[in-house]
C-alpha cells in the first residue's frame, strides 16, 4: 500500500473512531467554575475549582498584580479587577475578581458611654491603633472601641501596608427611660356656696392694761470644737513585717509606702494589685523582689545586688547613684532614669523579660544585659540626657533627643536610631552598624559604623574570600590583602599610608582565594595589585559568625585615570519579582559595601521609570549603591549592593528591593550571578522550621511554597512562604516568615542545576550567591556563599525565633540527587514530616465521617500517631504508623463512590461539591425544572466487594435537602454526603449568540447555569455599546447598564420566575489585528502579534527589516510605514467594516539560520527554552523527515515555517512526511524541553523514499493535517493567540478560547527568544 493511500485510510479510521466515541458518550456532569465572581481585599484568598471534570486545569490571571492564582487558589494583591481563567482541554472557564482597597468597616461610629463597638480594618492587618482622646473613647489593638465620656474623637488605624485609616467616633450618654406618667384623677364638681349672713355691729373694746416687764435670759456658752485627725498618706517601713502591714493597711488616705533601711536587708512584695500606691525604695544595702503592681516604683537607693521585678506593667523610676534592676523572665516594666541626689545615675539593667520602654531623663550611665530576645528595647534619650553612655548586649531602638554614646556588645549589632536633629546622631563603638533615620521623614540620614572598643568582648573567626578581575571573573593570583580597623576618616585618597606589612593579612592564591583570622568587628578590607585600582570594602564581622566569615567577592578593575563606565539598573520587588512601580532613591558611595559617610551621588528613580535607572560616565572602580525610600509611600528597607564600573562598558545589574514588613516578620532574599558569569541557572531557597502544632518541621521550597495551618476562627493561616521561584539566574527568590513559632528555623540554598554533581564547585565559586536577612524595617545580615567548597547545598544560617538571633552556618556540602523535598532534614525529620502530613490528611476526613465506633477508633489511632511524631525515637514505629494511616485513608476513600443519580427514574447530570476549608468532596448537586424535587436515587459503588448500606434523611432549613449516609457494613466506615438541589431555569430563559444584536458588537458568547447565565461580548467601542435581546414569547426583560460588578445585567421574567444574564465586555482588539502567520518578506521567519500592546515582533535573518508583505483581507486594509532609511517601523491596520484603525509598532529580532545539508546529522546543544534556527532550501521536491526519528523521548519541539506562516509543528522528536518543493526556502526552529540543563541531541533533514503514487484527492498541505493558511487567516474565530493554524487531522481551525494574552505570557516565561508561534502552539496543545 502506498504512503498516500495509508494516510487517507488512517484519516478515515480516525474520523470513524471519533464519531463512535461521540455517539457512545454518556451524560456527564456540567463542567463549570464553582464561582463566577468574587470580591476580595488585598491578602484575602478564595479557592476556585472547575467542577464536573477530572481533567487538570491550567490557571492564569489577566492581571497578576491585582490577583494571582496558583492551582486554583486566588490571592488578592492590590485594588483593581482581574479575570481568573482555568483552561481545561480546549475550554476556558472564568471568574471575575474585584479587589477593593483596604478600608475600615465604618468611617463614622456612634457609641454611648460604657458601650463597646468593633471597627475592622479590611484588606490589611492592623499594625497599631490609637485614639486622639482616650478620655472620650479608648480602643484596643483589635479595634474594640469603648465610649468613656461624651464628646468626639478620632481613632486612627495604621495598617501593615503603612497607610493610616481614620474613624470619627461620637460618644453620647445613653438616654434614660422616661417613666410613664400617672393618670391625673378627674376633679369632682364643686358645690355652690351658701349665702353669707350680714354681720351684726361689733361693740367698742375696753382699754387693755399695760404688761409687766419680762426678765432678760443669760447667754448659753458655745461648745468647744472636736479636733480633725491629720490623714496619714505615707508610711515608712524598715522590716518585712512592717512592709506587709503597710501593704495590708485599710487606711484610705495611704498614698506612698517607703522602704527605708540602710543596713543589709531583703524584702519581697507579694503578688497583689496596689495600683493606688507609690512604692519608694531607699535601701542602699537592700535587695527587693517585687511581685506586685503599683502606681509607680521610685528607686532612690538599692544595693548593687539588685531590685528584681517579677510583675508586669510597672513604671520604675530609677534615681539611685548606682544600682541594679533585673526584669525577670515573663515580667515587664517601663523604666525611667531620673535625676535624684546623684548627678549621673549608674544603672545596671538586666533584661530577661520585657523592657517596654527605657527613658533617660537625665545624664546617666546605663549598662543593658540579659537573655537575648527577639524584640529590641525602645530607648529615649531626652533633651536633658546629653552626654549619657549606654553599653548594651541587647538590640535597642534609640530615639535620640540628645547626643549619647553607644557601645554595642555581641547581640546588639542590629541596634537602630532615630533623631530629629542630625546633631544628635550617636557616637558608636564596639560591633555592628547603626542606621540613623530622621524621625519626621523616616529617611536614613547616616549609618554609623561602630569603631573598635577594647572593652568589648570578641571572638576570632576564620575569614575567606576570592578576588577576580572585573568583567570576566577570572581568579586573580598574587593580590595583596590588608585589613584595617574601621575609622571614618579612611578613604581611597589616603588609604595607601595604612597599607603596611603589619596590616597585611594575605596574598591571593592561584585560584584567587585568600584566608586569614580576624576578631569580630568592623574593618576596611583592601585588595591591591599592580596595574589595577585599589579596592576598599567595608567588612562587618558580627557575633552572628561564630566560627567563619565568608566575604563578598572582590573585583579588580584596570584602566586609565580618567576612564569611565556606565551602570544600568533594574530594581525589582523582592516579594513579586516584578519591576517596582513605586519611587525610590539611590545613594552612591565609593568603595564596596560602604553605607556610611560621604554620598558621591544621589539619584531619584520615579515610579513611572518601572525600576529602570541609567548611571552614566562614572569613574571606574568599586561603588556601593544603597536603595532607600523616596517618600513615605514606598517604605522600603534600606539595602546596599556593590557594583564595579569597568572602562567603556555598561554594567547591567538587577537588584531586589524589599518593602518594610512587620516587626515580627523575617525575610530571606537570595540573589546570584548572571549567565555570563558562569553561575548556575537555578538556585533554590529552602526554609525548614517548627510547625505551629509541634509535629515535626515544615519545609517551604519551589514545590511546596506555602506553609499554612487551619485555625477554627481564621481558616487557613499562612505562617511562611516562598514568594518567587526564579529558575533562570540572578533572582530574587524571597522567603518570608509571617508568623513565628518558638524554635529554630534553618535556611538553605540548593543548587538545582548541579544536583547530580557531588564534586561541583559551581555554587561555591561561580554563583556569587548572596542572602540578605530582614526583620521589619531593618537589614539584619548579609551572607555570601563561601568559596572553594564542593557540593550543591549551602546551609546559610539559622534563626532562633525566641532570641531573635541569626547565626551564620555558612557551609557548603552535598545533598543527594533529587533530594529537594528533604533538603536540610535528617532521616528522623523526614519521617516525622511524612507522618504529620498523613495525620493532617486523615484529620481532614473527620467532618465527613459519621460518629460511630470506627470513627472513635480512628481518633485513637490519630492520638497515637501524634504522640509518635512528638516523642518517639523509634523510626520503625513511625514507619509502621505511616503505613497504617495510609491504609485508613485508602479505606475511607473507597467507601461511597458516586455511581449515578436518578431524578424521577431518569438519569440526570450531577456534580460534586468540595469543602473549601478541607479540600474534601462532601456534597452532590443536581438540578431540575420543578420548584420541588421528585424522587431522587443516588447509586454508590465500593472499590472492595464489601456490601454498602445507604440511608437517606430529609433536611429542612439548610441549603441542602438531604443527608445520605453510606456505610461499609464490613469495615464500619460511614461517610456522610449532603445532597443539594437547584432549580434549572436555563431551559426556560436560554439565549443563543444570535439573540444578542448590536451594531457595534463583533462577537457574542453565551453560557447558562441553573440560576445565572453569562454573556461575553466584544465590540468596537471602549465601553459596552447598546444592544437588543430577542426573547421567547411570554418572557420580558430589562437591562441594568450600571451594574456594579458587570458591564450590564439582563433580568428576564416569566410566570413569577426570574433569571439573570451577567454581561462582560471587552474591546475587540482582533478586528484590527494583522494576525500571525500573515506577514512575509525577504528573510522573515515568523511574526507574533500582541493585540493588547499593539506590537508586531518579527523574527528574521536579514540585518534590517526592509521588506514586509502583508496578506490581503476581505474586511481590512494594511499600510506598512518605513523611516527615511527604509526600515519598517509600524503597520497601520484599518477594519473597513467598522471603520476603525490601529497602529502596530514593529520590533525586529535578527537571528542566525545556517543551511543544513540534506542527510547530514548535526549535534545540537541547547539550554532549556533555547532556540536553534535553520534555513532549508530543498534541491529535490518530495517528502522530508525533520529531526531524529530514532529517538523516542517527547522532548524536542520542531516548527516549520514557509513564507512567514507556521506550516507544521511537533512536540515530538521529529516531523515526518513533510512535502517541500525544490527551490523554496523553509525555516526550521528547534527547541528542547528535556532538561533545565544544557541538553545535547541529534538533528537532520532527510529526503524520504520517492513515492510514485500520484492518486491523491487531498492537496499536499492538507495531507499533512494543515488547512490552507489563507483559509485559516480569514477565519477570525480560528485564531489561537492571533496564530492561524490548525491541529493535525483537522481541516478547519477551532475556536478554543486561547487568547493572545495567555499565549504571550507563556512565551515570555519560557524563553527570551522571540518564537511566539511555536510557543502559542505548544500552549494550545
Amino acid at each position: 500500500m502506498s504512503k498516500k493511500m495509508w494516510k487517507k485510510l488512517s484519516a478515515l479510521l480516525l474520523m470513524v473512531v471519533m464519531v463512535l466515541t461521540m455517539s457512545l458518550s454518556v451524560q456527564a456532569a456540567a463542567v463549570k467554575m464553582n464561582k463566577a465572581k468574587a470580591t476580595l481585599y488585598p491578602g484575602q484568598k478564595v479557592t476556585l475549582k472547575v467542577t464536573g471534570t477530572s481533567k487538570k486545569a491550567k490557571w492564569s490571571s489577566s492581571n497578576a498584580k491585582v490577583a494571582k492564582v496558583s492551582k486554583g487558589k486566588v490571592t488578592a494583591v492590590k485594588k483593581g479587577k482581574a479575570t481568573i481563567k482555568a483552561k481545561v482541554g480546549k475550554k476556558t472557564y472564568t471568574c471575575k475578581i474585584t479587589v477593593k482597597a483596604p478600608a475600615l468597616s465604618q468611617k463614622k461610629l456612634n457609641v454611648t458611654v460604657g458601650s463597646k463597638a468593633t471597627v475592622k480594618l479590611n484588606g490589611t492587618k492592623i499594625k497599631s491603633v490609637s485614639s486622639s482622646n482616650k478620655k472620650v473613647a479608648a480602643v484596643t489593638k483589635k479595634g474594640v472601641i469603648t465610649g468613656k465620656k461624651t464628646g468626639k474623637c478620632t481613632v486612627t488605624f495604621k495598617g501593615a501596608n503603612g497607610k493610616s485609616y481614620k474613624c470619627t467616633v461620637t460618644v453620647s450618654v445613653a438616654p434614660t427611660a422616661t417613666p410613664a406618667p400617672t393618670t391625673t384623677p378627674v376633679p369632682t364638681a364643686t358645690p355652690a356656696p351658701t349665702a353669707t349672713p350680714v354681720p351684726t355691729a361689733t361693740p367698742a373694746p375696753t382699754a387693755t392694761p399695760a404688761p409687766t416687764a419680762t426678765p432678760v435670759p443669760t447667754a448659753t456658752p458655745a461648745p468647744t470644737a472636736t479636733p480633725t485627725p491629720t490623714p496619714i498618706t505615707q508610711q515608712v517601713v524598715s522590716t518585712q513585717a512592717e512592709l506587709n502591714a503597710a501593704l495590708a493597711s485599710s487606711n484610705p488616705d495611704l498614698k506612698e509606702v517607703v522602704i527605708e533601711q540602710s543596713g543589709a536587708s531583703s524584702f519581697e512584695i507579694p503578688k497583689e494589685d496596689k495600683s493606688d500606691l507609690t512604692l519608694v525604695v531607699n535601701a542602699p544595702n537592700g535587695e527587693v523582689v517585687n511581685n506586685g503592681n503599683f502606681k509607680e516604683i521610685v528607686i532612690k537607693a538599692i544595693a548593687s545586688n539588685t531590685f528584681i521585678e517579677k510583675a508586669t506593667g510597672n513604671n520604675i523610676i530609677f534615681q539611685a547613684a548606682t544600682g541594679r534592676v533585673a526584669i525577670d523572665e515573663g515580667a515587664s516594666a517601663n523604666i525611667e532614669v531620673n535625676k535624684g541626689e546623684s548627678e549621673a545615675p549608674k544603672l545596671d539593667l538586666v533584661n530577661n523579660g520585657t523592657v517596654s520602654e527605657l527613658t533617660l531623663s537625665t545624664k546617666a550611665d546605663v549598662n543593658v544585659s540579659g537573655k537575648n530576645t527577639a524584640a529590641a528595647i525602645p530607648v529615649t534619650s531626652t533633651a536633658s540626657a546629653g552626654g549619657s553612655t549606654i553599653s548594651t548586649s541587647q538590640n535597642l531602638n534609640l530615639k535620640a533627643e540628645s547626643k549619647v554614646e553607644l557601645t554595642l556588645n555581641a547581640g546588639a549589632e542590629n541596634t537602630t536610631a532615630t533623631v530629629s536633629d542630625a546633631a544628635n546622631i550617636p557616637d558608636v563603638k564596639g560591633l555592628g552598624k547603626v542606621p540613623v533615620k530622621d524621625s519626621d521623614s523616616g529617611k536614613i540620614l547616616d549609618t554609623v559604623v561602630a569603631e573598635k572598643d577594647e572593652t568589648v568582648k570578641v571572638n576570632k573567626v576564620s575569614v575567606s574570600g576570592k578576588v577576580v578581575t572585573a568583567g570576566d571573573n577570572i581568579p586573580f593570583a598574587g593580590a595583596s590583602v590588608y585589613l584595617l580597623n574601621y575609622a571614618a576618616g579612611i578613604n581611597k585618597g589616603n588609604v595607601s599610608q595604612y597599607l603596611t606589612e603589619e596590616n597585611k593579612v594575605a596574598d591571593t592564591a592561584e585560584d584567587g582565594t585568600y584566608a586569614f583570622e580576624a576578631e569580630w568587628g568592623n574593618y576596611w578590607f583592601v585588595a591591591k595589585a599592580e596595574g589595577y585600582r585599589t579596592v576598599l570594602q567595608t567588612v562587618e564581622i558580627t557575633s552572628a559568625y561564630e566560627n567563619a566569615f565568608s566575604n563578598e567577592q572582590v573585583e579588580l578593575v584596570a584602566g586609565e585615570d580618567d576612564a569611565t563606565g556606565n551602570i544600568e539598573l533594574t530594581l525589582v520587588d523582592a516579594a513579586t519579582g516584578d519591576a517596582i512601580d513605586y519611587a525610590v532613591a539611590l545613594e552612591i558611595r565609593e568603595g564596596a559595601n560602604n553605607v556610611s559617610g560621604n554620598i558621591l551621588k544621589e539619584i531619584a528613580v520615579e515610579a513611572s521609570a518601572n525600576g529602570k535607572c541609567a548611571i552614566e560616565e562614572l569613574p571606574i572602580g568599586s561603588y556601593t549603591i544603597q536603595v532607600v525610600s523616596a517618600d513615605e509611600k514606598s517604605e522600603i528597607v534600606a539595602a546596599p549592593f556593590s557594583v564595579t564600573v569597568i572602562a567603556g562598558q555598561t554594567i547591567t545589574k538587577p537588584f531586589s528591593v524589599t518593602k518594610i514588613i512587620n516587626d515580627d516578620q523575617i525575610r530571606f532574599v537570595l540573589r546570584w550571578g548572571n549567565e555570563e558569569s558562569g553561575a548556575p541557572s537555578d538556585l533554590d531557597s529552602h526554609l525548614v522550621g517548627p510547625r505551629v502544632k509541634g509535629i515535626g518541621n515544615f519545609h517551604t521550597y519551589y514545590s511546596d511554597k506555602t506553609y499554612e495551618e487551619y485555625d477554627d476562627e481564621d481558616g487557613y493561616v499562612k505562617y511562611a512562604d516562598l514568594d518567587v521561584d526564579d529558575v533562570s539566574w540572578e533572582g530574587p527568590e524571597t522567603t518570608t516568615i509571617y508568623k513565628q513559632t518558638a524554635g529554630t528555623y534553618r535556611f538553605y540554598i540548593y543548587d538545582f542545576s548541579d544536583q547530580e554533581d557531588e564534586e561541583s564547585k559551581n555554587m561555591s565559586d561561580k554563583s556569587g550567591a548572596i542572602v540578605t536577612v530582614y526583620r521589619g524595617s531593618t537589614l539584619l545580615n548579609t551572607f555570601s556563599v563561601p568559596t572553594g567548597q564542593s557540593g550543591n547545598l549551602w546551609h546559610v544560617c539559622d534563626y532562633d525565633s525566641v532570641t531573635g538571633r541569626v547565626t551564620s552556618i555558612n557551609t557548603v556540602g552535598y545533598w543527594p540527587n533529587d533530594g529537594s523535598s528533604t533538603v536540610g532534614m535528617s532521616e528522623a525529620e523526614v519521617l516525622r514530616d511524612s507522618l504529620s502530613r498523613k495525620i493532617s490528611d486523615i484529620q481532614d476526613y473527620d467532618f465527613v465521617l459519621a460518629d460511630n465506633a470506627y470513627k472513635a477508633n480512628m481518633k485513637t489511632v490519630l492520638a497515637e500517631a501524634e504522640n509518635l511524631a512528638d516523642n518517639s525515637e523509634n523510626m520503625d514505629d513511625i514507619r509502621a504508623m505511616i503505613q497504617k494511616l495510609e491504609e485508613i485513608k485508602n479505606d475511607i476513600q473507597s467507601v461511597g463512590t458516586i455511581g449515578n443519580v436518578k431524578l424521577d427514574g431518569e438519569y440526570v447530570d450531577w456534580e460534586t461539591i468540595g469543602d473549601e476549608d478541607h479540600y474534601i468532596v462532601n456534597g452532590i448537586r443536581i438540578m431540575g425544572v420543578n420548584n420541588t424535587p421528585g424522587e431522587i436515587e443516588v447509586a454508590f459503588t465500593n472499590t472492595s466487594d464489601d456490601p454498602l448500606e445507604v440511608r437517606s434523611e430529609d433536611v429542612s432549613g439548610q441549603d441542602y435537602i438531604k443527608v445520605i449516609t453510606v456505610t461499609n457494613t464490613v469495615s464500619g466506615i460511614s461517610r456522610i454526603w449532603k445532597l443539594y438541589y437547584d432549580i434549572d431555569l436555563s431551559s426556560i430563559f436560554r439565549l443563543t449568540e444570535d439573540d444578542i444584536v448590536g451594531e457595534l458588537i463583533t462577537d457574542v458568547s453565551v453560557s447558562c447555569d441553573a440560576k445565572y447565565g453569562y454573556i461575553y461580548l466584544s465590540g468596537v467601542a471602549d465601553s459596552i455599546p447598546e444592544f437588543t435581546v430577542t426573547v421567547s414569547e411570554g418572557i420580558t426583560y430589562s437591562i441594568n447598564w450600571n451594574a456594579e460588578d458587570y458591564a450590564a445585567v439582563i433580568t428576564m421574567n416569566k410566570d413569577g420566575d426570574s433569571y439573570e444574564y451577567r454581561v462582560s465586555y471587552n474591546k475587540d482588539t482582533d478586528i484590527t489585528s494583522p494576525m500571525n502567520g500573515n506577514i512575509s518578506g525577504k528573510g522573515i521567519i515568523c511574526s507574533y502579534v500582541d493585540t493588547y500592546e499593539k506590537v508586531i515582533t518579527i523574527t528574521g535573518t536579514e540585518e534590517a527589516l526592509t521588506d514586509v508583505v502583508m496578506r490581503e483581507y476581505t474586511d481590512r486594509t494594511t499600510e506598512v510605514v518605513k523611516n527615511e532609511q527604509g526600515i519598517v517601523e509600524s503597520v497601520v491596520v484599518t477594519n473597513t467594516k467598522y471603520n476603525v484603525s490601529d497602529t502596530y509598532s514593529v520590533e525586529y529580532v535578527k537571528v542566525e539560520a545556517p543551511a543544513p545539508e540534506t542527510g547530514t546529522e548535526y549535534e545540537i546543544t541547547l539550554d532549556d527554552g533555547q532556540v536553534q534556527y535553520y534555513a532549508f532550501t530543498p534541491e529535490t521536491t518530495g517528502y522530508y523527515t525533520i529531526g531524529d526519528p530514532d529517538r523516542t523521548e517527547l522532548d524536542i519541539i520542531i516548527n516549520l515555517y514557509e513564507e512567514g506562516a507556521l506550516r507544521a509543528n511537533t512536540w515530538s522528536n521529529y516531523l515526518g512526511g513533510i512535502y517541500m518543493e525544490a527551490g523554496r526556502t523553509y525555516y526550521i526552529n528547534v527547541r528542547q524541553d528535556m532538561s533545565d540543563l544544557p541538553y545535547t541531541f541529534s538533528f537532520k533533514v532527510v529526503l524520504e523514499e520517492e513515492d510514485n503514487d500520484n492518486t491523491d484527492a487531498l492537496s499536499e498541505q492538507e495531507s499533512e493535517g494543515f488547512a490552507d493558511e489563507t483559509t485559516a487567516a480569514d477565519t477570525e474565530a480560528a485564531t489561537f493567540g492571533d496564530e492561524s493554524f490548525v491541529e493535525e487531522s483537522e481541516t478547519a481551525p477551532e475556536a478554543d478560547g486561547f487568547t493572545a494574552e495567555a499565549g504571550f505570557e507563556e512565551s515570555t516565561e519560557e524563553t527570551a527568544e522571540v518564537d511566539a508561534d511555536a510557543l502559542a502552539f505548544e500552549d494550545f496543545q
